[in-house]
């Protein structure tokens, strides 16, 4: 079988490795494990990339997605925010853009209605 080398942030490369080590697999077997099960559920009628796409530009709500949509939405979304200046520099973004859920100074949960106005998160 060929092999490639391919580039791995070093901290999903370390929850490959504690993984692995649990699972009794090697390094390159626990990603391809992995990568099998991601084309599994990327390749589901029950996952649609679109749908996450427009969650992600507010055009959907997260509840409509499906479970597998979601599993893959908060994925991003910890990929995103766990960056550094990366909570702050998604929500300008979002602000920029005229979309999605915020907080205001007092901790309430608000989102931007479709002719601008902040008004309150309802789920």
């Amino acid at each position: 079988m060929a092999s490639s080398s391919i580039k791995i942030d070093d901290d999903l490369l370390e929850l490959i490795r504690q993984d692995a080590a649990r699972e009794d697999r090697s390094v390159g077997a626990q990603a391809a494990h992995y990568l099998r099960i991601g084309r599994a559920v990327y390749r589901s009628p029950d996952y649609d990339h679109d749908h996450i796409e427009a969650a992600t530009t507010g055009g959907i709500e997260v509840g409509e997605l499906s479970l597998e949509e979601q599993t893959t939405f908060f994925a991003m979304w910890a990929e995103v925010v766990n960056k550094p200046g990366g909570t702050s520099a998604f929500w300008e973004e979002r602000k920029r853009r005229g979309l999605g859920v915020g907080e205001t100074d007092d901790g309430q949960l608000v989102r931007q209605a479709a002719n601008g106005a902040v008004v309150p998160y309802a789920a």
